[in-house]
């Protein structure tokens, strides 16, 4: 599997962590508490999960395929082309 595909699917599992996190309550795997209260666990599993998918798509996208070296340059000389005499 590519960089990108391995990014992709670990920002994938961060959105479900936060889709989870926050819908906890209407879910009902909440840990007791009321529905109108955002708990503890609640705003873990909601910044975990932003911080997953945030490395997932840094993975992603970030570190790029290499590039391919370039070929050296030439260097340009500084000095005038020299001189040539005519003949007379």
């Amino acid at each position: 599997m590519s960089k990108r595909v391995v990014g992709v699917v670990v920002a994938g599992a961060g959105v479900v962590l936060v889709f989870i996190a926050t819908m906890a309550d209407i879910i009902g795997i909440s840990s007791g508490g009321s529905a109108e209260m955002f708990g503890k666990r609640q705003i873990i599993g909601t910044v975990v999960g932003a911080v997953v998918i945030v490395a997932g798509l840094v993975a992603a996208f970030a570190f790029g395929p290499p590039r391919a070296p370039q070929p050296a340059r030439k260097r340009r000389s500084r000095r005038p082309p020299p001189r040539t005499s005519r003949p007379t």
